[in-house]
Parts: structure tokens; sequence; C-alpha cells
């Protein structure tokens, strides 16, 4: 599995069920994009651990307008 890979599973499975998001919740955007980390060096090795804020919300369906209306 790939980066993107590993985000797109904890964006729509580890997050959800760790961070108690409503099964109806859908991924909408990362609240802080720059994100801050930490790493601990072990011997050899460096562990990197990204913290970042993702935002859920219901969608919804957005009526067509023509012309545009004022929501």
């Amino acid at each position: 599995m790939n980066i993107i890979g590993y985000l797109d599973h904890i964006i729509k499975n580890i997050a959800l069920e760790h961070g108690n998001i409503p099964e109806n919740d859908v991924f909408i955007d990362f609240a802080d994009l720059e994100g801050n980390f930490e790493f601990i060096s072990q011997g050899e090795y460096t562990k990197y651990f990204h913290k970042f804020d993702l935002l859920y919300g219901l969608p919804f369906d957005k009526p067509n307008s023509d012309p545009p209306i004022e929501l």
C-alpha cells in the first residue's frame, strides 16, 4: 500500500472508528493542511507521527437553481 492508500484508509476507516464520527457523515476536508508532526529516533530508525484535524459532515443535495438563489 502506498502513502495515498494509507491516508485513504485513515480517513475512511480508522478516523471514523476512533473519532466517534456518526455513521452517515463523510470526509469533507483537512482542518490543518500544514499539520503538526513529531519524531522519535530509535536506533537507526526515525518514526514520524503526523497530527492533523479532519472535518466530517453530512452530505446534502444543492438545488439546481437557474437563476441562482441565495441560500
